[in-house]
């Protein structure tokens, strides 16, 4: 076994990377999270953790406290984040070839790339080492590029914003000043061109759809349709789609889309490219990043406190979860602020968990899921003297009443009373 592989995954996070030059990470398909070699670059979904289950295997999990396990489903042993405890299914043996990593799962199967149904899965497919079973091991901290977050401006002053149109998302010039859903990375594609993504991890493509090149963030790897020629003119960029179109602001039914539809460039196709940056954190700074502890009260009086969630169903995990319960300041009402990307915050607990947005049963509840912080931990101020939250759905947090409990969730299209939060010093 060679040292330096075992040496640097075990010291942090890590990611792996697969022969095709895409990083593991952790996708969905039918509803359900697996392992594919899908990402040309790093993002929050490409990290893993390694710890030792014996002497001869090993675990491996995701910051969010779920360990990756075989899964055979209709004959085929998928690797997936399935397991909140971890048990044999969990365990891979580690060994290492041509300063690379190889792993055997418990049915004794090499782990390996296996492109199925245009996706390339991660599996535990293969009786014989081939280079589709080598990863190589990277340092998660070292080789994430930090990538600025932007926004695009289009020619009638409003910003280019993902908007549900009929269960699909499409890109618009719909918005008139900078939130969640205004967010993009630029990251270098093939031969000089470039890829658009979103921080949830969707790629921007041209999707021809009903006789119209809509542009929409819709591929969870790319594809030559991700891919846009960048040009500058006039201080402002240019994008030229895959179809061979210059991408524009199209007015369509009274709404201005963003689609890959002009032979020439006109005055729709420059768009200025604007610094993420919404409020300024005003009175926060006085907590970001400090060992000052705070609590949040809302406005009806009631404080943010964790709390241990008892499931309604059997089967169902416990979570810790948000609430609004007390008129007074108790130890699960104290957090610690951290400043993220581009005019956002983390909210840590003295647990060293992130409270994180979790989608159950419909709701967009708040939860403390997080040992490291990813997009779903970011909550951007829109407003901070009373403090406004826009999680990264689009939506406000807010003061949400339940039967079983209020809690907090990111829930409100439009900011209403209960949108409005004080940040004060924690005393207990």
């Amino acid at each position: 076994m060679d040292g330096y592989q075992i040496t640097m995954i075990t010291q942090g996070v890590f990611a792996l990377k697969a022969d095709n030059g895409h990083f593991w990470s952790v996708g969905n398909s039918s509803d359900r999270d697996i392992i594919q070699a899908a990402k040309p670059s790093l993002d929050s979904t490409c990290r893993f953790l390694m710890f030792l289950a014996s002497d001869r295997t090993i675990y491996i999990k995701t910051p969010q406290n779920k360990y990756l396990s075989r899964v055979q489903r209709c004959g085929i042993d998928y690797i997936e984040p399935a397991k909140d405890e971890p048990d044999v299914s969990c365990e891979f043996q580690l060994d290492s070839q041509d300063h690379k990593v190889v792993f055997v799962a418990d049915n004794g199967k090499y782990l390996s790339r296996v492109h199925r149904s245009g996706a390339y899965n991660i599996e535990a497919y293969k009786e014989q080492i081939d280079e589709d079973c080598l990863f190589e091991p990277v340092d998660f901290q070292k080789n994430m590029i930090p990538q600025d977050i932007i926004a695009f401006k289009a020619d009638n002053g409003h910003f280019w914003s993902i908007v549900n149109n009929r269960g699909r998302s499409i890109i618009k010039a719909a918005k008139s000043s900078l939130d969640m859903l205004c967010q993009f990375w630029v990251l270098p594609a093939s031969k000089g061109k470039i890829y658009i993504m979103t921080p949830q991890g969707k790629y921007v493509s041209h999707v021809h759809y009903r006789g119209s090149d809509y542009i929409e963030p819709t591929k969870e790897m790319p594809d030559a349709f991700c891919e846009f020629q960048l040009f500058i003119q006039d201080g402002k960029i240019v994008l030229k789609a895959h179809n061979g179109k210059y991408v524009s602001r199209i007015r369509r039914g009274g709404i201005n889309n963003i689609e890959a539809a002009k032979d020439q460039i006109d005055e729709y196709c420059l768009f200025e490219v604007v610094e993420f940056k919404v409020a300024s954190f005003g009175i926060l700074e006085l907590f970001i990043n400090n060992v000052t502890p705070v609590a949040v009260r809302t406005t009806l009086g009631y404080f943010w406190r964790v709390v241990e969630y008892q499931p309604m169903f059997v089967f169902d995990n416990e979570v810790t979860r948000v609430e609004v319960l007390d008129l007074n300041m108790v130890p699960s009402a104290k957090f610690f602020i951290e400043k993220g990307p581009s005019g956002m915050i983390l909210f840590r607990t003295p647990q060293n968990k992130y409270l994180s947005r979790s989608h159950r049963s419909d709701n967009e509840y708040i939860e403390v899921t997080k040992d490291v912080p990813d997009v779903f931990c970011q909550f951007l101020v829109i407003q901070s003297c009373k403090m406004v939250l826009q999680a990264d759905n689009g939506k406000y947090l807010s003061h949400i009443c339940h039967p079983r409990g209020d809690t907090i969730q990111a829930a409100k299209q439009d900011i209403d009373e209960f949108c409005y939060f004080d940040l004060v010093p924690y005393s207990s």
